[in-house]
């Protein structure tokens, strides 16, 4: 079996793990407490799939709770299968301490990528998809605000990171090399957003994350360039929305990003990378 099909394979298995751990993450509440109705006397089948019925909808709706589960229970099981085959975390997973120098990249990246997806938001070839995106931003953003830093904030995106430019990118890599990686990745940590307009610019961003991570080899700024984008998004959205009628607010967005590259890409961690 060639390397490319073996890569893709386990790339699959990986993808599966997380719908199988998304699919217990909604079930496992309204399991439970069927069990508990049963044991306490309740044995009325309409009333016992009425009642997990009406949980199901409830844990659909409770984002937060369902994603948080899931992301645990994803890397546990990812964990597994890595140690498995006689690898390990650090295999896939490249890391190292982040300088004032990297933090302020990745604020000036985030706030770039910013800029990207509002480009691809008011493009007026997908003002048709603006209902079905804006009703999943308002399905994320119910909820507690803290809880929603925290998991979608925070947690969220250093679990994408892990999952997408770890993970499967790191197989992929191993595979076919970092284009063919770089791609596919992309392609599904767009395709996973299950939305047109956020898929579209998640997948940029997730090439440009991935690029960043190829040059760097510091899972840790991409996180942070992530967290950044995710916490900007909820605490000042509507800044980025009103923000697209001033020009300058484009140009902002190619200068900011100009400079993230040049922090980041610069000659000493060229060569590091190069030797």
């Amino acid at each position: 079996m060639s390397k490319k099909i073996n890569a893709i394979l386990f790339v699959l298995l990986y993808i599966v793990m997380y719908f199988i751990s998304l699919l217990l993450s909604i079930i496992a509440r309204p399991v439970s407490d069927a069990v508990l109705m049963l044991i306490n006397g309740e044995h009325n089948l309409y009333r016992l799939s009425e009642h997990f019925i009406y949980q199901i909808q409830g844990q659909a709706i409770d984002v937060t709770n369902v994603y948080f589960t899931s992301m645990v229970l994803t890397v546990l099981l990812i964990w597994f299968i890595i140690n498995s085959r006689k690898k390990s975390m650090s295999d896939y997973v490249h890391k190292r301490r982040l300088s004032f120098k990297d933090i302020l990249a990745c604020m000036l990246l985030a706030y770039g990528l910013n800029v990207v997806a509002t480009v691809v938001i008011s493009i007026p070839a997908f003002e048709d998809f603006l209902p079905s995106y804006e009703s999943s931003m308002e399905s994320i953003s119910m909820g507690n605000v803290y809880a929603l830093l925290i998991i979608v904030g925070i947690l969220a995106p250093a679990f994408e990171e892990l999952f997408f430019r770890g993970f499967i990118y790191g197989e992929l890599k191993f595979g076919g090399g970092f284009l063919f990686a770089n791609i596919i990745q992309s392609v599904l940590f767009g395709f996973m957003h299950l939305n047109v307009i956020q898929g579209i610019y998640a997948a940029i961003i997730g090439f440009v994350l991935g690029f960043v991570y190829y040059k760097t080899e510091n899972i840790y700024l991409t996180i942070l360039t992530h967290i950044i984008f995710n916490a900007s998004n909820i605490l000042v959205s509507g800044l980025f929305y009103y923000a697209q009628n001033f020009p300058l607010y484009y140009l902002s967005g190619i200068v900011t990003l100009i400079i993230a590259f040049m922090l980041i890409f610069n000659k000493r961690q060229l060569d590091n990378n190069l030797s």
